[in-house]
């Protein structure tokens, strides 16, 4: 019995036992819970938006069957991995703003007003430009960047350049913006929009990046020129830096893309100008707009006159049509509108109005190797959108987007309703003119009933983790008090034995 109390007062105090037992859970929860907290944080370092995310890139005057020369194999894999379409139809008239405005509301032009680059608006009485009002004819539509951004939790858009994307909608602006400014290098604009996409405090899911070519080349030298296919060529190496930096981010297998153009582009003799100074007095009407198809409002009390000698013009010529407001026709979608012309007349294709004379006079200056150019052309667009050089391309690649796979070819305006399947966005009170329904075969996956916001779980799963730590300690540190309290009695009964012994 001696042994044994010698052995008990050689003990360590109860004291010490919680504290050995404190200091032992203690370091072990010090040693786990930085790991924990690392995973917990390293979400928010990545700082990409818990949304699903989306990135269009649109290239002007990209004709679908531009593919076929292959000089951009790095779309044509993407092609061949995601889905696309043999082609996409355009709005009339095909043209930049009209296309781009359609594409980001899903409205065909009578309906939001962007009739061409340039409109006349005869109840604000100017000649728009590039501006505001342009893009504010109908007040109730709202593009796809701000019904991303109205709806909120933590949705953003950014913006590289998109016609139409750097104005306030509905007193809404969106968070990240660039205007034209072709001076910005290619790969600089696609930094700038992955960075958008990775912003530590207010990261986009909805990104649209504009690029000027092929078309601007187009105009000068025509769609079948060398200097044309050098853009193309330019445009590979642009997307496979795309890819790159897709690749080598947190973006990689969560950023869906989708790749397209706005419209074709048709080569022009510069034999086929038609000058309508040959058949009308020019100062008895005033001409809007842009080649092929021009805005014509005649003087007051000249009505009758400027119409009349236009339609004999029309029929000496046979290379332009002319329309009164209520003979456009109905598949245009152009006459409803409040900034339709009275006259409005269209060239036939492959030829242009006077109006681009001073525009043909710089492309000449740009090919000084050309003595004669009688055998040569260069390039428009505006035509109807039916015919096959007007067409534009579409691709899409991405999680949410079917691989190895081709759709029925679509209008271009159906793609609000995609863009807002793909960003789990509801349409707006004022419906597109686009149907989901010539597009929905694009996704692999219904994305209202099966996409999961992955940031909350993982906040839920790391405070479970923290928490059942934290438990385990105290379940710990009670079984060892306990253990303690029933050395205590052992000690007491065996110091009470020891004495009876003696």
């Amino acid at each position: 019995a001696d042994d044994i109390i010698l052995t008990l007062k050689k003990t360590r105090r109860p004291d010490d036992w919680v504290f050995k037992v404190f200091k032992f859970n203690m370091s072990y929860l010090l040693f786990v819970s930085p790991l924990i907290v690392l995973v917990f944080c390293s979400y928010r370092t990545y700082s990409i938006s818990e949304h699903p995310l989306l990135l269009i890139i649109s290239f002007d005057g990209f004709r679908y069957n531009y593919f076929d020369r292959n000089l951009t194999p790095e779309l044509l894999n993407l092609r061949v991995n995601g889905t696309y379409s043999k082609y996409m139809t355009s709005v009339f008239p095909t043209k930049t703003f009209p296309n781009h405005f359609s594409i980001a509301t899903g409205m065909y032009v009578d309906v939001h007003g962007v009739l061409d680059n340039k409109v006349f608006d005869s109840s604000l009485n100017r000649y728009l430009t590039y501006s505001y009002e342009l893009f504010h004819y109908n007040k109730d539509i709202v593009p796809i960047w701000t019904l991303n951004e109205k709806k909120g939790d933590g949705r953003h858009t950014g913006c590289m350049m998109w016609p139409g994307s750097n104005y306030e909608y509905q007193g809404t602006t969106i968070k990240h913006f660039q205007i034209y400014n072709e001076s910005i290098e290619w790969k600089e604009r696609v930094d700038r929009i992955i960075s958008w996409f990775l912003d530590s405090e207010e990261p986009i899911n909805l990104g649209m990046m504009y690029f000027e070519q092929p078309d601007l080349i187009m105009h000068t030298f025509g769609p079948d020129s060398p200097q044309l296919n050098q853009q193309l060529a330019r445009i590979n190496l642009i997307v496979e830096y795309l890819i790159d930096r897709i690749k080598n981010s947190e973006l990689l297998g969560k950023l869906n893309v989708i790749m397209l153009s706005d419209h074709g582009g048709q080569a022009v003799p510069y034999t086929h100008v038609i000058d309508l100074n040959y058949y009308l007095d020019n100062s008895t009407y005033s001409m809007y707009g842009v080649s092929p198809n021009l805005q014509i409002y005649p003087n007051p009390g000249k009505y009758d006159e400027v119409l009349n000698s236009l339609r004999k013009g029309a029929e000496k010529s046979g290379h332009f049509f002319v329309f009164t407001r209520d003979e456009i026709h109905e598949q245009w979608h152009y006459k409803d509108s409040g900034r339709c012309p009275p006259i409005f007349i269209v060239a036939d294709v492959s030829y242009v109005f006077n109006d681009l004379l001073v525009n043909i006079g710089k492309y000449k200056k740009k090919s000084p190797h050309i003595k004669d150019f009688s055998n040569s052309s260069f390039g428009t667009h505006g035509y109807d959108p039916l015919l096959e050089n007007m067409r534009a391309f579409f691709m899409a690649f991405g999680p949410l987007i079917k691989q190895n796979h081709t759709v029925a070819p679509f209008v271009n305006i159906d793609l609000y309703p995609l863009f807002a399947e793909l960003l789990d966005l509801e349409l707006p009170l004022t419906k597109p003119n686009g149907s989901f329904i010539f597009v929905e075969d694009i996704l692999n996956i219904k994305i209202s009933e099966s996409y999961t916001d992955t940031g909350p779980t993982i906040y839920i799963i790391a405070g479970v983790i923290i928490g059942a730590l934290c438990l385990i300690v105290v379940i710990s540190i009670i079984l060892h008090l306990k253990r303690i309290e029933s050395l205590k009695q052992r000690k007491s009964s065996l110091s009470s034995y020891g004495t009876c012994l003696k």
